[in-house]
């Protein structure tokens, strides 16, 4: 499909919930619309894979921008999740104190003006919403989605800069765009998507970076680990030890190089600390890596909801902390299992979940392509990854909230899986070739000894 088809596809959807949710609706799409045109001309600046990129995020568009329109005119957006409550009320508080002066809420001043906590950057992006163009749910609803939607061009730029192949980053990225978890947590007022699009832009920049250094690139890396700060602010501590790991084992060895990545972490460094954002760090490592901080949250967690698991372990050990892991594991990556559906969202995410089992086969084959061949390049992902699972096997003790958060794990994994599926397929096609030739040969000898 043309990306000139896929755009009146996107008019044409754009045009239709500007009628069904007139006015508001106009207004959404009107600035989903001028949000697409800018990263539209951003993906063609890839000039060597532009038309790809283009359809990718397109058709990613597309879709997010069907099922927010459908939850939001079904009202049906509470059933999903309830999180967009918090940050709806608070944006709209936000934009009320930019555009009419009126003093916030106590509670709006500590979650946002304070620059603290993992709320404020996604009421702020609320506010500037509803500062353009009132509260108007839907219009959050459709940016997030439209900057969600540049993940998996993103996604196919990572793959390419890692494996070289364009089938591989062509089937990452439409894991991307069409993963039904991924495309639901990005078409609400919900933070995962938004993480998820900074996450992978911090490791394509990175990528880009240890390479050569390019002012461009170390502008994006700086802007993306902002944004996961802004979001998620223990993500943040995790990604940069995992992009700092990625700059010193680095690709090229040569002094140029090596000074050069030198200098991007002590630029990195010095921007984010007269930013302030590394002024609360010493608080805040503190506080992540408290065990007893970590089992108050996790026995919060386990215990808020019928999807609960492990109430009996604790963590505030780091004996306990050990023994939750296998079954901490196991919930973060295959659950829900099929004993758990016992909710409609739950029943939902099954389907997706057994493709998921499917997928993992290819995936292993995939990271260990990649561990023997690619380290270097992929040191990164692999670190951060690696990581940050560890970490929410250890935290995590709600199915349905380790079903949210395995996406900013997930997003990269597929692109281990599409190596793998990948590998598979070329090894068939290289033996149905040398089949073939065998074939022929076979053939020729025959019509000579004829």
């Amino acid at each position: 499909m043309s990306v000139r088809t896929l755009a009146y596809i996107y008019f044409f959807i754009c045009l239709g919930v500007g009628l069904a949710k007139f006015p508001d609706g106009f207004l959404a799409v009107a600035l989903s619309a001028v949000l697409c045109i800018a990263i539209h001309f951003a993906l063609r600046r890839f000039k060597d894979h532009g038309d790809e990129l283009v359809k990718l995020f397109l058709m990613a568009l597309i879709v997010r921008t069907l099922v927010s329109s459908t939850i939001e005119v079904l009202g049906i957006t509470s059933f999903f999740a309830v999180d967009w409550r918090l940050y709806d009320r608070i944006g709209f508080e936000v934009s009320q104190y930019w555009t009419a002066g009126i003093t916030p809420s106590q509670e709006a001043m500590q979650r946002v003006f304070s620059f603290r906590g993992t709320a404020w950057g996604i009421c702020l992006l609320v506010g500037s919403v509803y500062s353009l163009v009132g509260r108007n749910l839907l219009a959050a609803q459709l940016v997030i989605a439209t900057i969600s939607s540049a993940t998996a061009p993103f996604v196919y730029l990572c793959t390419f800069e890692i494996f070289n192949n364009r089938r591989a980053a062509k089937m990452a990225g439409y894991f991307a765009a069409f993963t039904p978890s991924l495309v639901l947590w990005s078409s609400l007022v919900l933070k995962d998507g938004l993480i998820v699009f900074f996450l992978v832009v911090v490791m394509f920049a990175a990528g880009r970076l240890q390479k050569n250094v390019d002012i461009k690139f170390v502008i994006a890396l700086i802007v993306a680990l902002i944004g996961v700060m802004a979001l998620r602010n223990y993500i943040f501590y995790i990604v940069s030890v995992a992009v700092v790991g990625g700059f010193l084992i680095g690709q090229r060895t040569t002094v140029f190089a090596i000074v050069g990545r030198a200098a991007i972490i002590v630029l990195l460094g010095v921007t984010l600390g007269y930013l302030g954002i590394l002024s609360n760090s010493q608080v805040e490592l503190e506080r992540m890596t408290s065990l007893e901080s970590i089992a108050i949250s996790r026995k919060d967690l386990s215990e808020s909801a019928a999807s609960g698991f492990g109430q009996e372990y604790d963590v505030s050990t780091f004996g306990g902390a050990i023994a939750v892991l296998p079954v901490g594991l196991a919930y973060l990556i295959f659950s829900p299992f099929p004993w758990q559906l016992t909710s409609n969202l739950a029943l939902s995410a099954f389907p997706e979940t057994v493709l998921w089992w499917i997928v993992m086969i290819p995936m292993v084959i995939g990271i260990w392509y990649a561990c023997r061949h690619r380290l270097r390049r992929c040191i990164s992902i692999l670190m951060f990854t690696l990581m940050l699972t560890l970490g929410y096997a250890v935290l995590q003790g709600n199915v349905g909230t380790a079903y949210r958060q395995r996406a900013q794990i997930q997003i990269f994994m597929f692109i281990f899986a599409a190596v793998g599926v990948t590998i598979v397929r070329e090894k068939r096609e290289d033996k149905k070739i040398i089949e073939q030739a065998r074939i022929r040969e076979a053939l020729r000898g025959r019509h000579v000894g004829i």
